[in-house]
C-alpha cells in the first residue's frame, strides 16, 4: 500500500513509514488501532512514530490545554427561534488572520456581516463539503446527497 499525507497536513517524517508502522501496530493488535496502542509503540526513541509526540511532559501539558480550549470554543453554539424549531449555529469560527500569531477566532456572527471574514467562513464550507464527498463518494446510499451538492455548488 502506498501512504502520503493529506493534502494540508502538518505532520513531519515519512507517511509511508508511518503508514506502515500504524499497520503493523493495527495487526499486532488483533485488527484494532487505537491511540493508545499508537502513543505505545511510539515510546521507544527507536520506534518511527517516536517523532510525532511531544514527550517532554510540561510542552504536551500546554500543547493538550490549548487543545482543550480549541475544542471549548468549537463546542459553543447560539439558539435562536422558537422552542419547536431552533437555529443551532457555532458561536465562534476559525479564520486564518495575517494579524494575529495563533489561531484566532470570532464571533460567526459578526464575521458574517464583514465581508471578507464571510468569503473567507463560505470558501471553508465548500472546502469541508469537498472534502466530505471525496471521503464518502463511493456510498451509493449518499448519491442523492452528492447531487444536491452539485447543484448547489454549481
Amino acid at each position: 500500500m502506498i501512504y502520503k499525507w493529506r493534502p494540508g497536513s502538518r505532520v513531519k517524517g515519512s507517511a509511508q513509514t508511518v503508514g506502515e508502522t500504524l499497520e503493523s501496530i493495527r495487526n499486532d493488535n488483533g485488527g484494532v488501532l487505537t491511540p493508545g496502542a499508537v502513543v505505545e509503540a511510539a515510546r521507544p526513541k527507536k520506534s518511527p512514530l517516536h517523532d510525532q509526540f511531544e514527550w517532554n511532559d510540561a510542552d504536551a501539558a500546554e500543547q493538550w490545554r490549548l487543545a482543550q480550549a480549541r475544542n471549548l470554543l468549537r463546542a459553543v453554539v447560539t439558539v435562536t427561534g422558537d422552542k419547536e424549531s431552533p437555529t443551532i449555529t457555532s458561536a465562534f469560527v476559525h479564520l486564518r488572520d495575517s494579524d494575529v500569531s495563533e489561531q484566532a477566532y470570532y464571533s460567526i456572527h459578526e464575521a458574517m456581516g464583514d465581508p471578507a471574514k464571510r468569503e473567507q467562513i463560505l470558501r471553508e464550507a465548500l472546502r469541508e463539503l469537498q472534502a466530505f464527498r471525496k471521503k464518502y463518494d463511493g456510498l451509493e446510499v449518499l448519491a442523492g446527497l452528492f447531487e444536491q451538492m452539485d447543484r448547489i455548488t454549481a
